[in-house]
């Protein structure tokens, strides 16, 4: 990644701090696909901003459309090793929420830290080994 990039990606997470967490505004896949339009110049988080509202229809969307992982590998993301993992990756995380479902939730790498989008505060900043129930890191080839 060019530095230029680097510092765009920086600022934006930055940027996003402050933002409450929103389903289908301001929730993660969104957080990361406006990572990825920094990084790549798209405009992917307009294209998914409003497709859902609330968990349920968040759950639905990506039953009938595939999640976030699944969509970005469509788009030509790879699995690397997450011993390889690297400013700008996708990092994938499985959860289990009511009833026993499984979800996957995406971060974005920003060096030794992780930018992860929470329900209750928004983005947090974490250290990379700090990331809970990683299950692949995503990277563009």
């Amino acid at each position: 990644m060019s530095p230029d990039k680097e510092i765009a990606l920086h600022a934006y997470v930055q940027e996003q701090i402050s933002k409450p967490f929103e389903f289908g505004v301001n929730d993660c896949p969104l957080f990361v696909a406006g990572a990825i339009d920094t990084i790549k110049g798209t405009a992917l988080r307009a294209k998914y901003t409003g497709l859902w509202h609330n968990q349920k229809s968040a759950w639905k969307y990506a039953r009938k459309h595939g999640d976030i992982s699944q969509q970005l590998k469509q788009l030509g993301y790879q699995p690397v090793e997450i011993s390889h993992v690297q400013t700008g990756d996708i990092i994938v995380m499985e959860q289990r929420l009511a009833h026993e479902k499984k979800w996957r939730s995406v971060a974005i790498c920003i060096g030794a830290k992780v930018a992860i989008m929470r329900d209750d505060i928004g983005v947090e900043i974490v250290d990379i080994f700090k990331v809970p129930n990683i299950t692949e890191v995503l990277r563009w080839q």
